[in-house]
């Protein structure tokens, strides 16, 4: 329950109370204690039984007192957190996503933006190091502000997974795969090639 609902279910109870009391009614019997907490959520009731001497029955005079400090303080604290702009865990606004994007290198071999172990411009061993030797890089890290035999850098290599022994760029696996896949592909188009001459070929007429 809202602490708006708490005053308006306490005020209520307030005036019911004066009506009874003008009509000369005795409000401090137990059942009207009864029909009081009847309205308010368990949360409430645990609260006023802290509040309360454990041993002492509730007055109806106490009783009020008590829910008009409790509602009264619940007021001041939702007024604060409205100055603050706070708000409960259940009706807070989920924060927006934030939006990631992969941010793609540049690649010190050609100038483009992709990741420099793909460089379709320079796609030999031979020609990345030369470029990497031409511009004066440490062939581990690829920075300019040492040589290759100074480097500190604790590298370990994306493909092969040597360590400290060149950059992913310029790892020896990545052409050695390549150039097997080059010889299979022609090697399966020299025997395709062949197969055809074959087959085209004139079969020789019986003697």
């Amino acid at each position: 329950m809202k602490t708006d609902q708490l005053r308006h279910t306490l005020d209520t109870i307030e005036e019911n109370l004066r009506v009874l009391e003008d009509l000369g009614e005795n409000i401090n019997a137990q059942y009207t204690v009864f029909e009081v907490l009847t309205k308010f959520p368990k949360k409430i009731l645990l609260d006023l039984e802290n509040a309360k001497d454990p041993e002492a029955p509730w007055e109806v005079k106490h009783l009020r007192g008590a829910l008009e400090v409790m509602i009264s303080r619940r007021e001041r604290v939702d007024m604060r957190c409205s100055h603050l702009n706070l708000v409960e865990p259940e009706v807070r606004a989920k924060s927006p996503v934030v939006e990631t994007r992969t941010v793609v290198p540049k690649c010190l071999f050609c100038g483009d933006n992709h990741w420099m172990d793909q460089c379709s411009q320079h796609t030999s061993l031979a020609s990345r190091r030369l470029r990497v030797l031409k511009i004066g890089l440490c062939t581990i890290c690829l920075r300019s502000n040492h040589k290759t035999r100074d480097c500190g850098k604790d590298y370990v290599c994306f493909h092969c997974k040597s360590k400290n022994s060149h950059h992913r760029s310029l790892c020896p696996s990545l052409f050695v795969s390549a150039s097997i896949g080059v010889a299979e592909g022609e090697h399966n188009s020299t025997q395709v090639t062949a197969a055809r001459a074959s087959k085209d070929e004139p079969t020789a007429k019986a003697s």
